[in-house]
């Protein structure tokens, strides 16, 4: 059946009403084509959940990084399926075209966002399914991957998991808490770098996904308000709202926005203490005010981007040359294109101020219940301070992307923060 997208109030309904194919007023029709069990008991239930992509007995190849989690889905499906586990060091290249165990029928992607993305890529290669069995990530069910290419995080288009599943009695810590609401969160982040984008021409625009998106998000932070981390019904509303999200952006093509961008580099540059929710919550909130003082500072005269300090800055960083390094640059724009964009920007100011004062009130009023639910009441988030700014005008280069962050970079407006 086809609906109409706007007949759909994604904040009222469950992620089943979401499947089907949705027509839109972007003229294309959104297809949810992605089979999703989130219930008490799933897991019990992924035998046969998985025997609609793959007989009984076949070989299962489980790509994670989460232990406890690794156990459980293991051993729910280890009598009926030969299972083979890879475990994934998001810190090493994983770019390779490595074939998986031979007679692999099916690949399932445990735990983090690397994980996921290392599973869809050698899935990818394989021309084989891909179940993810996984907190909901934004890009889980996307056709999008993120791997470290030799320090460069490279971003691939394969092909989309088939099948997602998750137990909502499967115990979540307070940092996975956190980091689910800092992810939900941050998508006010990525609606509005989505729209940018859109204005600039870098990609076609669908009100669905960019109010499906940031919807999600606003609902769930007044919803949540004062909400406390002992809360018998919070795992649920999260795990809930985070699949309605990784749902709209299966369905239509979602920038790599800022936000994103930023979390990722920050990992890489700073290992792996905080995990991408929270990073991207905290990067979310950052740039919503960094991107509304660069629209209110707008000028006529463009200044190009320094690459060349640029280029010291990555290589200090990486601890590689200069001549690897040069391999990340975004290639400078030009004095036309910047003139273009300059023009859009000023034009389109009033509107996306706008968007930037609600998404501003929204984190603030967002911040407090993102601490509370750590353990440590968010003590431990005291030290992001170090090198927030390097990360945020280096991140375009580390990391590609659309939006307003990787424009202020390709305008110049990011080189002030590199210190």
């Amino acid at each position: 059946m086809v609906y109409d997208a706007d007949m759909i109030n994604l904040c009222s309904v469950g992620y089943k009403e979401i499947a089907g194919k949705h027509s839109c007023d972007c003229g294309a029709v959104h297809d949810f084509d992605v089979s999703c069990l989130l219930e008490k008991g799933a897991f019990k239930q992924l035998p046969a959940f998985l025997s609609a992509l793959t007989p009984l007995l076949s070989k299962v190849v489980v790509f994670y990084d989460d232990d406890a989690l690794c156990n459980e889905v293991c051993g729910a499906i280890k009598r009926d399926y030969r299972v083979v586990a890879i475990r994934v060091d998001a810190d090493k290249r994983n770019v390779d075209k490595e074939q998986l165990p031979e007679d692999t029928k099916l690949v399932l992607a445990v735990g983090s966002a690397a994980a996921i993305s290392n599973a869809k890529y050698k899935a990818h290669l394989c021309d084989l399914p891909v179940v993810v069995a996984a907190l909901p990530d934004f890009t889980a069910l996307s056709p999008l991957c993120v791997l470290n290419d030799g320090g460069q995080m490279l971003s691939y288009v394969v092909n989309k998991p088939k099948a997602y599943i998750f137990d909502t009695e499967y115990p979540l810590s307070c940092a996975d808490k956190a980091q689910l609401y800092g992810q939900i969160a941050a998508r006010l982040t990525s609606a509005f770098d989505y729209y940018v984008s859109a204005l600039l021409g870098e990609t076609g625009f669908c009100p669905f996904v960019m109010g499906g998106l940031s919807d999600i998000a606003a609902k769930t932070i007044l919803e949540l308000d004062g909400a406390s981390k002992q809360s018998l019904w919070l795992s649920e509303t999260l795990l809930t709202a985070a699949l309605k999200q990784a749902l709209v952006a299966s369905a239509a093509p979602v920038t790599r926005s800022g936000e994103i961008q930023c979390a990722i580099s920050y990992a890489r540059l700073n290992g792996n203490e905080f995990l991408q929710g929270e990073l991207q919550f905290v990067f979310g909130a950052v740039l919503a005010s960094l991107y509304k003082k660069h629209l209110i500072r707008r000028h006529t005269f463009v200044s190009p981007p320094d690459n060349n300090y640029r280029l010291e800055q990555i290589a200090s960083f990486f601890g590689t040359n200069e001549y690897r390094a040069v391999k990340m640059l975004e290639p400078q724009i030009s004095a036309k294109q910047a003139g273009l964009i300059e023009y859009k920007l000023r034009e389109y100011a009033p509107d996306l101020k706008e968007k930037l004062r609600r998404n501003v009130g929204l984190y603030k009023l967002a911040f407090r219940t993102f601490k509370r639910l750590h353990l440590d009441d968010g003590y431990a988030l005291s030290g992001l301070g170090a090198d927030l700014s390097l990360c945020i005008a280096l991140s375009p280069d580390i990391v590609k992307g659309n939006g307003m962050l990787t424009t202020l970079k390709r305008l110049g407006d990011l080189d002030g923060y590199i210190g």
